[in-house]
């Protein structure tokens, strides 16, 4: 995460102890007509104060979609972070670096090639309007444009 987010010329932020993660053993995530949510970010603002975020991921997934699962909710961290988490189709730019880091491991890591292709294909052809549809539209304009969070920031 921390070098995707350089190559798009920011700095990584320094979160301290005001980033945590936990898995979530019960899965009791939001089931709407979206899906079953795997992960959340849930941000926390303290007035003048930094904000702290508090991921959990729904637990006993395979390994792969816990990685996915996890970069999309650090996203959500990252944006908020910057002041930019609010934007239209934040949820398809979440699956967009979600994207860029299986398209990594499809490229790069032989043994997981197949599942980071079979992954890859489910976010392809998700039907739902903020997941699919949105992150189709930012993957089509920006490719992999070292860019992403500057576009982020303007839209």
């Amino acid at each position: 995460m921390r070098g995707w987010v350089e190559s798009c010329g920011k700095d990584y932020p320094g979160y301290g102890g005001r980033l945590t993660w936990s898995l979530n053993r019960d899965g009791e995530f939001t089931m709407d007509d979206s899906g079953q949510e795997l992960g959340h970010c849930a941000t926390t603002t303290h007035g003048d104060e930094p904000k702290t975020y508090n991921i959990q991921i729904l637990c006993f997934m395979r390994p792969l979609s816990f990685q996915q699962t996890l970069i999309h909710e650090l996203t959500h961290a990252l944006t908020n972070e910057f002041r930019i988490g609010d934007k239209p189709k934040i949820e398809g730019f979440c699956n967009y670096v979600a994207y860029l880091y299986l398209k990594h491991v499809q490229d790069s890591d032989p043994a997981r090639q197949a599942e980071a292709s079979r992954a890859i294909k489910r976010m392809m052809e998700n039907t739902n309007k903020e997941y699919g549809e949105d992150f189709r539209d930012i993957l089509d304009f920006l490719g992999a444009s070292a860019g992403a969070l500057t576009w982020l920031s303007g839209t």
